[in-house]
């Protein structure tokens, strides 16, 4: 994954940027992945178009590749275990006693 395209921007600049490009969109009727990249460099001149590679959800979402990240195939990683910890737990998917899951937590059966 590229770094994000601020990626030496401390997080509260960065915030108070995206705040104010994300006010000019909602001011201009334009989703923010098609504001100009003028208008995003009025505000911010060291945004370049490497900026619409993270600005759909789909993308912000793809782009949060950490453990615990959105991304979804880490969602689908943390699914596969945790239904691997479910069978383990519990024995099987349809065994119907309340046991413990995989952190020793008790689990309740719905």
């Amino acid at each position: 994954m590229n770094p994000p395209p601020c990626y030496d921007v401390p997080f509260r600049e960065a915030h108070n940027v995206t705040g104010r490009i994300v006010a000019k969109a909602a001011e201009a009727g334009s989703p923010l992945e098609k504001l100009p990249l003028e208008i995003m460099q009025a505000i911010e001149p060291r945004i370049t178009k490497a900026v619409f590679g993270v600005l759909s959800a789909e993308k912000s979402v793809e782009s949060r590749t950490v453990y615990g990240g959105t991304a979804p195939r880490n969602v689908r990683a943390q699914a596969k275990r945790w239904l691997k910890c479910r069978e383990a737990s519990w024995g099987g998917p349809w065994l119907s006693v309340a046991r413990y899951s995989c952190w020793g937590w008790p689990l309740l059966r719905l």
